[in-house]
């Protein structure tokens, strides 16, 4: 491995911020890797280190616009802490992954080893700059399909500065460490409340104008370094995108931003002020096509604002609005097909209305209306099937609208419109059925032109069409004895469990919402819940608060090493998740959708909420 020289760089803190120019730099030193480690590793560890660096299966991509850059090949990130103890604190690195084409949660648990040592490895089909989390801290790295990457650590200095900090001594080795390391070392800060200030200070063109001319003032400092020999090309394009993705997430934040902010004193008409007309030109000049955006780890925020941007979201039209009316032919073949259902009597209603041509005469009139009550939840089913149905129809018809309104920002061929696209496939796989979700990408792919993207839908696609009923917890899951331990107090109930922060909880009218509904079934004996929360929360005020007031009974809390075992297993990153669990102990549903448990509970287990 080559040793690092002591060099001197200027480190570049990019602020959009305060300063004049919103720029300023000060002299640091790179440590050399003898220095931050080499010397304090045990020979056994830095065999270990050397070995599995060996195992890289790919060269270090050239170019981030060549067709390697997708490239299907796990990677694996393999690292050692420095004066490890594991009585001191964390017990697992965290790794909060997620698939920002396809919007899914991937987060990984890694089990440090009690000499330090700990591995990871991420199947890969691009670059990636990302972080991992040990002990409340961020520990960045960039990655590349088919590369080993080590990172070198130091106990001390994990336990040092605030949370989700950076720490001060981390060291690369593998054929990405130069990259690794310069892009720590030269990676831009922002400075968020001044941007906050400014977006309520400022009028939108103002802003807008300010943060495009830091922008190419930055662009022009990163490439001054490449110039000089301080970085290399590929360095310089990954810090160039970060300050270009940062300053077109400010410009497209404005306006919400401005109407989140709203302060004491500050008039109605100061915060919500008409968007200019020319507001939205500068995304001409993004170059979208570019693949080395996707690299970026705020690549998911800077699609999000352009699928969700007025020029897209507020299209004429754009609003779905569905009639629930009752069409008597349609509602009576539907619950002909549900003959399952109905009793002999009310098959024999149907039947009668059937013969009608749906037309309920005077002497069935009542027996019918009273049909119609006692199967609330079917017609539900039956207004979700029309509903989708339309619904499908309409988006369908809307991305023909926004093709227009696309091709007249620039980007209508470009990488980044099918990639909008192409995530719309997580909303509707929870939307859909699976004949209509299938249609609706064979539509949808006929203009998604990459050849990587169209692997992608095809797979999600098939992924979701292969989704059972039930499902098995994986055994050799480390998080699967835990939970099947924390269920094992309710088997013979259904189990609604709840993993929660109460830091980001439901309010106002959500909260109701869920209040109501849970209580519909509290005190059903055939319904248990349990509430899981990380035991750093135990002893918060705000939490026991929030158990008394909401009727949490069955509490428990988990060490954070535990609760990201129960992220790792249920696959989830955000803060609220529902898991339904089988009377048998079976997984029924690892991503329940609790604002739907009346008619789940009675189409699953024919359980009516109490009235």
């Amino acid at each position: 491995m080559r040793i690092m020289k002591r060099n001197k760089y200027l480190l570049l803190l990019a602020i959009f911020g305060f300063l004049s120019n919103g720029l300023f730099a000060k002299e640091v030193e790179i440590p050399t890797v003898k220095e931050n480690g080499e010397a304090e590793i045990p020979e056994n560890v830095s065999l270990w280190l050397k070995e599995e660096l060996s195992k890289s299966t790919t060269t270090v991509l050239e170019n981030f616009e060549s067709p390697a850059f997708f490239t299907n090949k796990t990677a694996k990130v393999i690292g050692y802490i420095k004066n490890y103890d594991k009585e001191r604190g964390a017990k697992t690195v965290m790794f909060r992954y997620k698939n920002e084409l396809t919007r899914e949660d991937k987060p990984l648990v890694l089990k440090i080893h009690e000499d330090g040592r700990f591995e990871m490895e991420l199947p890969l089909d691009f670059p990636m700059r990302h972080w991992f989390t040990i002990h409340r801290k961020r520990i960045p790295f960039y990655l590349e399909p088919g590369q080993s990457l080590s990172v070198i650590l130091d106990w001390d200095t994990l336990n040092m500065g605030a949370e989700f900090s950076v720490p001060t001594h981390v060291s690369y080795q593998g054929g990405l460490e130069e990259i690794n390391t310069k892009l720590n070392y030269f990676t831009p800060k922002f400075d968020y409340n001044t941007i906050r200030w400014k977006i309520i200070n400022m009028s939108p063109d103002v802003f807008k104008k300010e943060q495009l001319t830091l922008q190419q003032e930055h662009l022009n400092k990163i490439e001054a370094y490449r110039l000089s020999g301080a970085i290399d090309t590929k360095t310089s394009i990954l810090l160039k995108d970060e300050i270009i993705v940062h300053a077109t997430v400010n410009i497209m934040d404005y306006f919400g931003k401005r109407r989140s902010h709203q302060l004491t004193g500050v008039s109605k008409e100061k915060i919500e002020i008409p968007i200019p007309e020319d507001y939205y030109d500068f995304i001409k000049d993004l170059a979208l096509e570019k693949q080395s955006f996707l690299v970026d780890r705020s690549f998911g925020t800077l699609v999000n604002r352009l699928e969700f941007s007025p020029p897209l979201r507020d299209i004429k039209g754009a609003g779905f609005s569905y009639t629930y009316t009752l069409d008597s032919n349609e509602l009576v073949a539907f619950f002909l097909e549900r003959k399952e259902v109905l009793t002999k009597e009310e098959v024999q209603l149907i039947e009668a209305v059937a013969k009608m041509n749906g037309k309920v005469s005077k002497e069935l009139s009542e027996s019918y209306t009273n049909f119609l009550m006692a199967h609330e939840f079917e017609i539900q089913e039956y207004h979700a099937i029309g509903y989708r149905k339309k619904y499908v129809s309409h988006e369908l018809k809307m991305w023909n609208k926004k093709d227009t309104v696309v091709e007249n920002l620039g980007f209508k061929d470009d990488l980044m419109y099918e990639i909008i696209k192409l995530r719309t496939l997580n909303f509707m796989s929870e939307s859909l059925e699976s004949d209509q979700f299938c249609a609706y990408w064979e539509e949808l792919k006929k203009d998604i032109k990459s050849p990587y993207l169209l692997k992608v839908g095809n797979a999600y696609v098939l992924d979701k069409e292969s989704k059972k009923e039930s499902m098995e917890l994986p055994e050799k899951e480390p998080g699967t004895k835990l939970f099947k331990e924390l269920i094992q107090p309710y088997q013979g109930k259904i189990i609604v469990v709840q993993f929660w922060s109460p830091s980001s909880f439901y309010k106002d009218s959500s909260l109701k919402k869920f209040l109501a509904r849970k209580k519909k079934y509290d005190d059903n004996k055939k319904v248990a819940f349990l509430y899981v929360a990380d035991d750093m929360y135990a002893n918060n005020n705000r939490y026991i608060k929030m158990c008394h007031d909401y009727g949490f009974k069955n509490n428990v809390t988990l060490s954070s090493d535990d609760y990201n075992y129960m992220r790792q297993l249920f696959q989830f990153n955000k803060s609220l998740l529902f898991v339904l669990i089988g009377e048998n102990g079976e997984l029924l549903d690892p991503d329940f959708a609790f604002h739907n448990i009346e008619p789940q509970f009675h189409k699953r287990f024919n359980i009516s909420p109490e009235k």
